[in-house]
């Protein structure tokens, strides 16, 4: 039985980075770093992460991270993540 839950818990997980795979940066509001179609403050953690290169973040990713359209993903951006969810700003980014 053990096995069996292990062997779904793989495909299921190998289903789902497909179909997230397969999905572009277009289909995502700006700062939806983790594509789970909310921007939130998980966003702006991924995106200080990467800042302080804790972590790597995939072409579509970044694309997505730059809310202030400067070419490069840092601070700056993370903070405008934090302030759309603070309610401080109405919309980030450009899409």
């Amino acid at each position: 039985m053990k096995k069996c839950i292990a062997v779904l818990t793989v495909v299921l997980i190998l289903v789902c980075s497909i179909s997230a795979m397969s999905a572009s940066a277009d289909d995502f509001q700006k700062g939806d770093v983790n594509c789970d179609n909310s921007v939130n403050i998980k966003d702006a953690t991924i995106i200080q992460k990467h800042s302080a290169s804790l972590i790597v973040l995939s072409d579509a990713e970044l694309s997505l991270a730059d809310v202030d359209a400067s070419n490069t993903v840092n601070v700056k951006d993370a903070t405008m993540v934090q302030k759309f969810v603070a309610g401080l700003v109405d919309a980030i980014g450009g899409g």
